[in-house]
């Protein structure tokens, strides 16, 4: 399993990400399948294997509202294994993907004999408890083109010096991410990508930060 999130198994000896590798099994989604319910007790945390998830809720009037996107190696449901309480945020597939799953008593059980586990594991809940936060001040403080730049610098991956998003993001999504209508954020994008601070391509989506 050498998908396995690094982080979350950072620290661990060979022979206890062997013991984790074999209480976990391999479940397989189809795009726009729903992997986990809002407000459903889940038996399981699901790491993902290959594809892209994401992280919503949904409002009164039935839209959308994106929190994140999460991608080979992340972790989902561990919250509510920890503490027994239902998922607070829907999850779907948004690509096709395989996640790696472990039972939630088998999960309790390693966290609670391994120390440096429940380390990584409590780091990675901080931070996305840091990127709520900043989604949050995103949300309360920037305008509508400022939200699409952060959303846009916050899915990018950087390789030398090119910083790219590996997945082709549509306008309706980018609107449910930063709480905007779908014909303002295509007007944005529009003159972003006319500044060339954005260049769309098939299968990526092209970032140059020194023109937004």
């Amino acid at each position: 399993m050498k998908t396995l999130s690094k982080d979350l198994l950072d620290g661990l000896k060979v022979s206890q990400v062997e013991e984790f590798n074999a209480l976990c099994s391999i479940q397989k989604f189809q795009s726009k399948s729903l992997i986990i319910k809002d407000n459903n007790l889940i038996n399981g945390v699901y790491i993902i294997k290959s594809g892209i998830c994401q992280v919503y809720s949904l409002e009164e009037d039935g839209k959308e509202f994106v929190f994140t996107q999460l991608h080979s190696g992340e972790v989902i449901g561990e919250m509510s294994c920890l503490d027994n309480k239902p998922s607070s945020a829907n999850v779907k597939a948004v690509t096709d993907c395989e996640v790696y799953f472990i039972e939630k008593e088998k999960f309790i059980n390693f966290f609670l004999k391994n120390a440096n586990f429940a380390i990584n594991l409590t780091k990675i809940i901080i931070n996305r408890l840091r990127n709520a936060d900043q989604q949050i001040e995103r949300l309360a403080f920037l305008n509508v083109e400022q939200r699409i730049i952060e959303l846009f610098k916050s899915l990018a991956i950087e390789n030398k010096g090119k910083y790219t998003i590996q997945q082709s993001i549509s306008t309706a999504e980018i609107a449910k991410s930063v709480g905007a209508t779908r014909e303002m954020c295509g007007k944005i994008l529009r003159s972003l990508e006319k500044r060339g601070a954005i260049k769309f391509e098939k299968t990526e989506t092209i970032i140059n930060l020194k023109k937004h």
